[in-house]
């Protein structure tokens, strides 16, 4: 490009262009805008005189640096022309005029327009607001709000030190993440000098300059941080003993898991601390909790003590053997407590211990895990220590097995249902059965119902479960009845998890209903705990469906803990004898005159009695001499397919 290009380029620039010398500050040249904006501008004249008006030389003249600064910056207020220019001066020596500077200015009226409209929005803000150069991290400016916190301050400290009371930038500091493409950024943090929690607002501008300027605003949320924290007490925090709770261990323990970290989780039960309760009064109770809490507090750090049921706490140590000495300590301390304010009542304290993420890879597993090893301690009357090992994960993985096929066939419906005859003694013939559910699966094979029933009930899938027999039985009399056949009643198994369900009396009878059956022919079985447990509600229900049509028995009579003489007061037509009782008649006197008083005050009490389990002729010899009216067991059937059920009854042997 040759010269009077560039001249001309130069000349028709849409700023100010113009050069100076640097020994007289005379203009040595001036572009078209310079000519158009300052019509008074002469060749000789200064530029102190053409801006400011003034015959000497600027006390801050950015060329006042001299031939050691070749680029200089300022911003001036050119009051002649009303605005703000922001003037880059760059030194040029020139082989005839000798050293002089080249300047470019540019308008920067509305930046300076737009801070200043920034600054008084921010000194009428109620939060604290600042600016500061993010090459520099000295403080520009300060709002009202903030001033009256920090009486102090001024404008050019540098903002780690006015703010933070630190020798360098802060680790929290947002300005090295702020850029072109995230120039905003949000933090709650902790001033101390302040004494306040700080929401704190940064955005990246240009300043006046171009030079980037971060801008703060810090809201004070202190009174909120203060309302968190006391619902995070009440959240974590058991409000009665003073340490942390159920929902705290599971937050710390997931943080562990999380940290990838060993350790042992020791679960303390106190079993039969409801039974302290009762002796001593709840009041004693609670503050022998709090003895309690305050001896384990003394053994091991607060922050590590859990309360994670009604009598029952959980300590996380970082290995087996402290566990162990933990355990020791606070069992010793809790014994001597209890002996001290309980009459030398024994607590029974059972004590699980975890090691993770060996045998719990997560914090369920852990409560899972421990929940599985108290409840195996739950029935003996003495304080057990129990390791949770290979073994018991083996078991934990096969229950888990387990609940995962019934989950699969109960939502495919593909269990299976089999019954067991139950022989009338007096017409000799087979007048009723008990439908019993199996479980089948082609890994595992057969699966216990003492096995499967348990997981069936804790996973939730029990009255399915139950639901799914009845309908079976209804469908078997319904085809029965459709083939000419003889009616035979069906007993069907109810859990108490069953009976519970508000929806158990429309589950029975839309079953029934459904398969247009005589309701005569269900006989509902329950056991004597199912009764005691929830003893008005569950008559009531009984009634209802007694009105409906169906029956009902007492199943294990005997392993519970009631009488006759208060079953007699039940709505029920037959008690099953149970089997333990059966086994030992033939050999045990004793045995033998318990169940001929049961059955001769059953009798009286017009109840019919059926014997479960009998499995050879001397017991069946015994029973019908006994005047017994059913009998049930692997003597005449063990529990039948549908098919083979119906074929053994079509042979229908009659026993003389």
């Amino acid at each position: 490009m040759d010269q009077w290009n560039t001249d001309r380029i130069i000349d028709n620039m849409d700023a100010f262009v113009y050069a100076i010398r640097y020994d007289t500050h005379q203009f040595l040249y001036t572009n078209k805008v310079m000519r158009e904006k300052f019509p008074e501008l002469q060749k000789d004249i200064t530029c102190h005189k053409l801006f400011f008006c003034s015959d000497e030389v600027c006390k801050d003249c950015p060329m006042g640096s001299g031939q050691g600064e070749n680029n200089v910056r300022s911003v001036m207020w050119i009051e002649s022309l009303q605005q703000w220019l922001q003037l880059d001066y760059s030194a040029y020596q020139d082989e005839k005029l000798g050293f002089c500077f080249v300047c470019i200015g540019v308008d920067i009226t509305s930046v300076k327009e737009s801070i200043r409209m920034t600054k008084t929005v921010l000194d009428g803000i109620h939060a604290a607001a600042y600016t500061v150069g993010m090459e520099d991290y000295r403080i520009s400016f300060v709002n009202q709000e903030l001033r009256n916190m920090l009486p102090d301050i001024q404008e050019k400290d540098l903002c780690y030190q006015a703010l933070w009371n630190n020798q360098k930038p802060c680790s929290h500091c947002p300005i090295p993440h702020l850029n072109e493409d995230n120039p905003s950024r949000k933090m709650e943090i902790y001033n101390e000098k302040l004494n306040k929690y700080l929401s704190i607002d940064s955005v990246r501008v240009l300043g006046s300059d171009s030079k980037p300027v971060a801008i703060f605003t810090g809201y004070d949320i202190s009174k909120r941080i203060a309302y968190e924290n006391q619902l995070k007490d009440t959240l974590f925090k058991d409000m009665q003993l003073g340490i942390k709770n159920r929902a705290s261990f599971m937050e710390d323990l997931s943080m562990l898991f999380q940290d990838g970290k060993n350790g042992c989780v020791c679960i303390l039960n106190m079993k039969n601390f409801n039974n302290y309760n009762l002796v001593f009064g709840r009041q004693q109770g609670d503050a022998l909790l709090k003895l309690i809490v305050e001896r384990c507090v003394e053994i091991y750090p607060k922050h590590r003590v859990y309360r994670v049921g009604g009598a029952k706490f959980a300590f996380l140590a970082s290995c087996e053997e402290q566990c162990n000495l933990i355990r020791e300590k606070i069992v010793k301390a809790i014994q001597d407590e209890s002996h001290k304010n309980g009459q030398n009542f024994r607590l029974f304290i059972d004590v699980v211990l975890i090691d993770f993420p060996q045998y719990a890879q997560n914090p369920e597993m852990v409560i899972h895990n421990a929940e599985y090893m108290l409840s195996k301690a739950k029935k003996t009357e003495s304080s057990e220590v129990l390791y949770f090992r290979k073994t018991e994960q083996i078991q934990m993985e096969r229950k888990n097995q387990i609940a995962g096929i019934i989950r699969e066939k109960a939502a495919e419906q593909s269990f299976e249902v089999y019954y067991q005859p139950i022989y009338e003694i007096e017409s000799g013939t087979y007048t009723k059965c008990e439908a019993l559910l199996r479980v089948k699966d082609n890994k595992l094979g057969w699966i216990s119902p003492s096995e499967f029933i348990p997981i069936a009930e804790q996973s939730g899938l029990i009255n399915q479960l139950g639901v799914f027999v009845l309908e079976e039985a209804c469908r078997m009399i319904a085809k029965r009845e459709k083939m000419g056949l003889d009616p035979v009643q069906i007993n069907v198994n109810v859990s108490t998890v069953q009976f519970s369900k508000s929806t158990f009396y429309d589950d029975v009878t839309q079953v029934v209903q459904k398969y247009h059956i005589d309701p005569a022919l269900i006989q509902l079985e329950v056991t004597e705990s199912i009764i005691i447990n929830s003893f008005d509600y569950i008559i009531n229900i009984m009634r209802r469906l007694i009105e409906f049509g169906v029956s009902f028995a007492i199943d294990d009579f005997g392993t519970g803990y009631s009488s006759l003489s208060y079953i007699g007061t039940l709505p029920v037509e037959s008690i099953k004898l149970d089997k333990s009782f059966v086994d030992k008649i033939a050999e045990s006197e004793v045995y033998l005159l318990i169940v001929k008083n049961v059955i001769e005050i059953a009798k009286g009490l017009q109840f019919q009695i059926v014997a479960e389990g009998v499995e050879g002729r001397n017991q069946y010899e015994i029973l019908k001499r006994l005047d017994c009216d059913y009998i049930q067991g692997y003597f005449f059937s063990t529990p039948l397919p549908p098919e083979e059920f119906e074929q053994f009854l079509e042979k229908e042997t009659v026993l003389v």
